[in-house]
């Protein structure tokens, strides 16, 4: 499965999300922020399924990694799990950082992957591909994309919290004025064990699977 989140409109402290599949209309997403605060506040619906993110306070916290910036996430009212950023040493001196998600007691792991002017950010489970969300190297007037290539209708969600995740963590500036723009990123990753994160052939896997789905449905 296929699915764009686009960015409708930027305001001073807010933004608005579509997500769309196949031409159709699935969901949307609000964000609101304050001036010179990490905190920001989520509410959006997939599929008639209502859900949040929520700041739930502190820089840091303290277990076995850091878990920096967390949120809690609400599903159906219900409190499903939490999302945050931390961190992985690989070496002596190496590390890199990567998003964690616990989704009723089931733990994702988001990965961000500078390929110079692509940048892919593919989510595991237990050491199992699910998904794989493409972020935009090239920002037009401050609205932000994101694609996600999903292996199958039951990580939809979790693909979509993960992308909501990054876009707070990385795109959303609350008190930022919204003016015609160009803002080009470049980033390149160089950490070994983080690149075999990566695979090049997901999203021919994902768009060959979904053809052979509507072959299978033809006959």
């Amino acid at each position: 499965m296929m699915i764009d989140i686009r960015q409708k409109n930027k305001e001073m402290y807010e933004a608005d999300f579509e997500i769309i599949s196949n031409g159709n209309i699935l969901g949307s997403i609000n964000v609101k922020g304050k001036l010179a605060s990490m905190e920001s506040s989520l509410i959006g619906n997939f599929n008639n399924i209502p859900f949040e993110l929520k700041y739930t306070g502190g820089l840091f916290t303290k277990t076995k990694n850091k878990k920096f910036r967390p949120y809690q996430i609400i599903v159906s009212e219900k409190n499903v799990g939490e999302i945050y950023q931390t961190n992985k040493k690989t070496g002596l001196f190496g590390n890199y950082e990567y998003t964690e998600l616990i989704y009723n007691n089931e733990i994702y792991k988001e990965y961000g992957i500078g390929l110079g002017t692509e940048s892919k950010c593919p989510i595991y489970m237990n050491d199992i591909q699910v998904a794989q969300i493409d972020t935009e190297q090239i920002i037009y007037n401050d609205l932000h994309n994101y694609k996600i290539y999903v292996k199958n209708d039951n990580y939809s969600l979790i693909s979509i919290i993960i992308a909501c995740y990054m876009y707070i963590n990385a795109g959303f500036k609350p008190g930022v004025e919204v003016k015609e723009s160009v803002t080009k990123y470049y980033n390149k990753t160089t950490n070994k064990e983080l690149n075999l994160k990566y695979n090049p052939n997901w999203i021919n896997e994902i768009k060959w699977g979904k053809y052979e789905r509507k072959r299978k449905n033809r006959n």
